[in-house]
């Protein structure tokens, strides 16, 4: 807490210097200005020196290709276990360094060591995608097009697939139509030249490092994975993260430099801010805190040390297993989200919150009589799976094991359809094995698709969840939809390992964890329905005696819980009057936080509707025909048939303001131009 407040007192004394004029990919800035880590044009250490995206960076001296060297390069495909590997005599190290000429930065900005541990880096994701040069494009899941068709920039050919292909397999419509954009080929219509063309595969593969794992390698190799494929994070692939870190670890070895810290994750032990916002009309500054959180650090008493990785139950026998996953006996480890061990739980009783009449009101939604889960879930049998994690739903404060709690059975009550499913009902061509798990081989003859509270999926999932409750996952996966106690003792165990570590990061990161697919806003009624049963959780708990408003909520806590306020979710489960925009009574506002009152935690900052108490500042003065102007011909310079282009005006928008004084008007003149920069960002974005 100590260290968070000093650091937003030392924000108030400094000066914000850093000024960004252009937003920029990795090579659209001009006048000699360099394309930042952060994607902005400007001059000067902060855009042109480390991670300098594009431009005029500044470089050093080494020399990529004596680091790949022939025996490099060739050392990596002579273990190629199949020598029928199409990728064999189509990947040269000739072809990658032709491709490296169109990216003169890759590997040269920072030290020699910086260099060495990125080649590494980038040559650890390529053998592991292309099984050491073996393969040029995906082999499996040839049902999928890899077409998002929210984005218009880059539609789709219906007659083409966008799946994996090159180093990097690259995928997805907008990375084959930007990537194609970049090097001059037809990446929408001719995606098959990223397996045809060797050096246009290589300048994919470099392309894609340059635009989005560059600007992250120097927090550590773990982000470049959460770049390369996020859905191996959070523990769901743990073999193939570790796959992926061993080859790095060897290339560094063999450049003779260390490979650095936070290997397998991206652990953030500073607060990092980034500040976007309105100056001297229109102008972004961006300004970076890492320097001053670095610093803090050095102060701080208590900072989370990374010691011994763990899972749920690795550590000694007076250690506990942090939030992050790492052994230690002090309240960073054994206070809220940890993960087992000596837990220091709270006196809260699960089986008083999850009553008898809550279970049933769950089941009695269901809208099939005929569900063959209604016979087989109960509560008698979560409450003994429930002996066997003694630390779920107990840690941190009463409020925090409430959410929790309602957090756990929103998500049971979207995946079985309100206990009525004890199993997948879809996708029966699926066996959901992936064989890369060597530490748990699927049976050729079993199925690993949904079972269970939160339809347990996967050979991992089951074999690792067998591992832990004494059953054989693998060989009998059918034990999940068959025996009760081991159904939900399934679904505590993927909660615990998965879902409870993100619980403080707030509601849409549990949701990323149960079924990553649904977010980024592709499938957003699944999300809403999940959201709309934790808000309803929440109100249920919130009657209970034991639970009083907490208006005066620390600021860590409003932190951790940013996502879960984009998603519209009540930052406590308890309430005075809840509200929208207009439901306070005359004399009241309504709280960022939602809730209804009157002193400044209601009506200052990020009130939302009511008597607020605003401030001097006219959005109108901000918004100036210029800038309203400026986004419009971006839009209408890249499609001259815009039908927005008549429609939209700055006059509608400042009527339309005067239905809502406060927007933009709460907090300093910097959170005002922050609002209204976010609003308009949102809004360029959506209407092109």
């Amino acid at each position: 807490m100590r260290s968070i407040l000093l650091s937003l007192a030392l924000l108030a004394t400094l000066g914000f210097s850093v000024v960004s004029k252009t937003p920029c990919g990795s090579k659209t800035c001009g006048n000699g200005e360099c394309c930042s880590k952060y994607g902005f044009c400007g001059k000067g250490k902060d855009y042109c020196g480390a991670n300098c995206r594009g431009g005029p960076c500044t470089i050093n001296d080494v020399s990529v290709a004596k680091i790949v060297t022939p025996q490099f390069f060739d050392g990596i495909k002579n273990k190629i276990a199949n020598q029928n590997c199409p990728g064999k005599n189509f990947y040269t190290r000739q072809a990658f360094l032709v491709a490296l000429n169109s990216y003169r930065h890759f590997a040269r900005i920072g030290t020699l060591a910086d260099s060495k541990r990125e080649i590494a880096a980038f040559f650890a994701h390529v053998t592991f995608e292309t099984r050491y040069f073996c393969f040029k494009e995906e082999i499996g899941n040839r049902n999928e097009k890899y077409c998002d068709q929210s984005y218009k920039q880059y539609p789709c050919n219906p007659k083409k697939r966008y799946d994996g292909r090159g180093p990097l397999q690259l995928s997805w419509n907008y990375n084959y139509g930007g990537a194609g954009k970049a090097n001059n080929f037809d990446g929408l219509n001719f995606p098959e030249i990223v397996a045809n063309d060797p050096v246009i595969s290589f300048k994919t593969a470099l392309w894609f490092w340059v635009e989005n794992v560059s600007p992250v390698i120097e927090q550590g190799f773990g982000a470049s994975i959460r770049k390369i494929n996020r859905i191996e994070c959070g523990g769901k692939q743990r073999v193939k993260v570790k796959a992926r870190v061993d080859l790095y670890r060897n290339y560094c070895r063999q450049f003779g430099v260390k490979p650095g810290r936070n290997l397998f994750s991206q652990h953030k032990l500073s607060l990092i801010i980034n500040y976007y916002y309105f100056t001297k009309m229109g102008i972004l500054k961006v300004r970076n805190i890492l320097l001053l959180n670095l610093t803090l650090l050095a102060i701080v008493a208590a900072s989370v040390v990374a010691t011994i990785p763990c899972g749920s139950g690795t550590c000694g026998d007076n250690e506990c297993c942090s939030k992050f996953g790492y052994c230690g006996t002090d309240n960073d480890y054994c206070g809220a989200n940890c993960r087992a061990g000596r837990c220091t739980k709270n006196s809260v009783s699960v089986a008083n919150i999850v009553t008898q009449q809550f279970f049933n009101d769950i089941m009695n939604k269901a809208t099939n009589g005929n569900c063959p889960g209604k016979r087989f879930y109960s509560r008698q049998a979560f409450l003994s799976a429930l002996n066997s994690y003694p630390n779920f739903g107990r840690i941190g404060s009463v409020d925090d094991s409430k959410r929790e709690i309602a957090a756990f059975f929103a998500h049971v009550t979207h995946e079985t359809g309100y206990f009525c499913y004890k199993e997948e009902n879809g996708n029966q061509n699926d066996k959901y094995c992936d064989r890369s798990y060597n530490e748990y081989p699927c049976n050729p003859r079993k199925r690993y698709n949904g079972r269970g509270p939160l339809q347990l999926s996967w050979n991992y999932n089951y074999g690792g969840a067998g591992k832990a409750h004494n059953f054989d996952g693998l060989n009998s996966p059918e034990i999940v939809a068959n025996n009760p106690v081991i159904s939900f003792k399934t679904a505590l165990w993927f909660w615990m390992e998965n879902a409870s570590p993100v619980m403080d990061q707030g509601f849409g990161e549990t949701i990323k964890k149960i079924n990553g697919p649904e977010c980024r806003g592709r499938q957003s009624a699944q999300v809403k329905s999940r959201v709309d049963l934790y808000r309803n959780y929440c109100r249920q708990f919130a009657k209970m005696a034991s639970l009083k408003a907490q208006n005066n909520l620390k600021l860590p806590f409003f932190l951790l819980l940013g996502l879960i306020a984009l998603l519209g979710v009540p930052k406590t489960c308890n309430a005075q009057t809840p509200c929208g925009s207009s439901t306070c009574a005359a004399n009241e506002c309504c709280s960022k936080s939602g809730f209804c009152g009157t002193d400044a935690a209601y009506c200052g900052g990020d009130c939302r509707g009511g008597a607020c108490t605003t401030n001097g500042v006219s959005v109108g003065d901000i918004v100036t025909p210029q800038f309203f102007n400026d986004i419009m011909n971006n839009g209408i310079a890249n499609n001259q048939g815009c039908p927005g282009q008549n429609f939209y005006s700055r006059e509608v928008f400042l009527q339309a303001l005067d239905s809502f004084p406060p927007f933009g008007r709460s907090g300093s003149v910097d959170d005002s131009k922050r609002e209204i920069a976010a609003f308009f960002a949102h809004v360029t974005h959506e209407t092109g």
